[in-house]
């Protein structure tokens, strides 16, 4: 179809674009929500003696623990790592400074006994 009538025009497909709001504050409020509405039911199941939600309930507990001991030991083992970076950068400096002051009269001496 090398040529075409041009009467004979065809239309451009059309765009459907919803946009959605997406808020990202609201959906962590409405997860938090859920979350507490769950965990409230299981209260009230283990209060009834339903032994499950006492199961689940110890077992949110202790996962609970877990995650705060983890974060701790995080927290110190990144504290470790940076102090142990300031001592190696100290070192470094320190050792600069012993080399730019024990070696800088032999290398200006080098650099002046060369024909530039």
């Amino acid at each position: 179809m090398i040529f075409r009538n041009p009467n004979n025009r065809t239309k451009p497909y059309q765009f459907d674009y919803k946009p959605r709001y997406y808020d990202p504050e609201e959906e962590k409020a409405e997860k938090r929500r859920r979350e507490l509405e769950r965990q409230m039911e299981i209260n009230e199941r283990a209060e009834a003696g339903d032994e499950d939600a006492i199961k689940e309930r110890s077992r949110r507990r202790m996962n609970r623990m877990y995650r705060a001991e983890a974060n701790q030991a995080r927290k110190r083992a990144a504290l470790r790592s940076n102090i142990m970076l300031m001592g190696i950068i100290g070192l470094l400096l320190f050792a600069t400074y012993f080399i730019i002051e024990h070696y800088l009269p032999q290398i200006e001496a080098w650099v002046g006994k060369m024909n530039f």
